[in-house]
Order: structure tokens, then sequence, then C-alpha cells
């Protein structure tokens, strides 16, 4: 944000649409010193709800393994 000096994180959004163009949305045309530039947003809803999917199949895959090496004999 402007003025503020305390450091954040976020998504660049042509970084994002890259990975998928669901995470990245047009907020419309704003001029700056004449020209048209066209805002390119970050879903962040879009990109969470991936993430949790992700989370969730990765536990199921943990679950599994530990299974695994409870039954084997060593």
């Amino acid at each position: 944000m402007k003025g503020e000096t305390r450091r954040r994180r976020g998504f660049i959004a042509q970084q994002a649409e890259k990975v998928d163009p669901i995470y990245t949305f047009q907020s419309g045309d704003v001029e700056i010193d004449g020209e048209k530039i066209n805002i390119l947003n970050v879903d962040h809803t879009a990109i969470i709800a991936d993430l949790v999917l992700t989370v969730q199949e990765l536990t199921k895959q943990v679950r599994d393994l530990n299974k695994q090496v409870q039954t084997k004999e060593y």
C-alpha cells in the first residue's frame, strides 16, 4: 500500500494467472498518466479452495501410508 512501511505477503496476479487463469480476474481499466491499464487481480477464494482440497488429499495419503507402515512387520 502506498506510504506503508510494513512488509506484506501476497500473490502477483500475472504469476497466479500462469498457474491457472481461474486464479485471476479483470477489474476494469484505469488511466494512469494518460495510459489505459487493465487491472488484473488475484481471486484468493479460488486459490484457497484449491489449497484446502490439496491439503485434504495429502492428509488422506499420509493416513494411508501410516496404515501401511503399521501393518508391516520389521
